[in-house]
Formats: C-alpha cells, structure tokens, sequence
C-alpha cells in the first residue's frame, strides 16, 4: 500500500539521467477500488523524488542495464520505495511525448 509512482530513466555506458517522475492518480470509481485518472509530474527536488531516483538507479544497476531507456514503477510505502516493475522501454501513453 502506498502511493505508485513512475521514474523514466536513460542510461549510456552504465551513467543513468532520470527524465521525469510522475505520481499516478488513481481514485475509487464506477465500483472499483482503485482507477487510473492519469499521472502528475513530480519535481527532482522533491524529497520523495530523490529517493526514488536513488532507488531506481541501484534497481537498474542491480539488472545491469548499461544502455537504453527504462520505465520503471515503484510503490512507495511506509517502509520505503518498493519496486513493482522495470520496464527495458521509453515511457507510454500521454508521457510519450517526452
């Protein structure tokens, strides 16, 4: 539990740059728990954006991605940053854009 977050990230000869961070905005509707309304951009000095880029770099580097893009998904709970996925691809849907 907690809320999910997104962090777009490149990455060259094993150097990461994160590209964007978003929060998604999910909200009960039409019977069910939880629905995606879309994501909202978080800023990279936001506390919690630190440390999911922190995070999200060490996940990366723990699969040993040296080149390319990655979407990544991340829970972050009461306990910390949790991964849900990483994704070897540029981000989706309305964030393609970037």
């Amino acid at each position: 539990q907690g809320k999910e977050y997104v962090v777009d990230c490149v990455t060259r000869d094993g150097v990461h740059k994160t590209t964007f961070v978003w929060v998604y905005d999910k909200r009960e509707a039409n019977g069910g728990g939880f629905v995606y309304f879309g994501m909202i951009p978080v800023p990279s000095d936001d506390p919690v954006a630190k440390v999911l880029i922190d995070y999200t770099v060490g996940c990366i580097d723990a699969l040993a991605i040296a080149n390319g893009a990655t979407h990544n998904e991340i829970m972050m709970t009461k306990d910390g940053p949790c991964l849900v996925e990483v994704n070897c691809r540029v981000h989706g849907h309305s964030g393609s854009w970037l």
